[in-house]
């Protein structure tokens, strides 16, 4: 199947914040390149902030205790992704309650999630 580009044409603005959405590349399926409409605001509240552990980082309690001083430092972030080195992540809303994670056999609620992402920190 020959290689083929979506239109990147941003649809509409964002929901919350109002600003443009722009594509962002998500990867391939079938030959095509996918893209997400994300909103384009890097303060957008919709939008999550990933933040990558340091090497000798690892464990629920950090990633929670990570992700709560993240939120006490950003008051407009709602979500939060916390990486660990060895892959394993966590994705934390505000009130602490858990969006996604590396854990295929977890069951999550049915709560707000981000619609992008904006920010990547990378903890030394």
């Amino acid at each position: 199947m020959a290689t083929q580009i979506v239109d990147r044409v941003a649809q509409a603005n964002c929901p919350v914040c109002g600003q443009a959405k722009r594509p962002t590349y998500v990867g391939w399926s079938d030959g095509v390149q996918l893209y997400a409409e994300w909103c384009s605001n890097p303060e957008c509240p919709d939008n999550y902030h990933s933040i990558h552990l340091a090497i000798n980082e690892w464990g629920n309690e950090i990633m929670q205790n990570v992700a709560m001083e993240y939120f006490k430092n950003n008051p407009v972030v709602q979500f939060v992704e916390i990486y660990e080195h060895a892959g394993w992540y966590r994705g934390f809303r505000r009130d602490g309650s858990i969006w996604s994670t590396a854990n295929d056999m977890a069951v999550l609620d049915h709560g707000p999630r981000p619609h992008g992402i904006q920010i990547v920190t990378i903890r030394r």
